[in-house]
């Protein structure tokens, strides 16, 4: 994994680890990014679940991740039940 890729998964890390940190505030503050760079961010989101949803993530799961595990897989298998594309189209 590339050195760039660990320190960003770092810094976000580092926000989620606030007790400051707000979901509701970080949403309203992407909701107001260019419209690319939301469109990144879902695909990034999905990209999230799908490696959450995965056979690997769930080996290592304990009960703080356990929830997220099932979640996830929940959420991709329903969609892939819907037929519902979860790739977003770079535009």
């Amino acid at each position: 994994m590339g050195t760039d890729y660990t320190k960003k998964a770092s810094e976000v890390s580092g926000m989620l680890n606030s007790f400051s940190f707000s979901d509701r505030m970080f949403c309203e503050a992407m909701g107001m990014e260019h419209r690319t760079l939301q469109q990144s961010f879902t695909r990034l989101c999905l990209a999230w679940l799908k490696h959450c949803s995965g056979e690997d993530y769930e080996r290592l799961a304990d009960g703080r991740n356990e929830a997220s595990h099932r979640t996830a897989k929940a959420i991709i298998e329903y969609c892939e039940e819907a037929d519902i594309y979860l790739g977003l189209p770079l535009v």
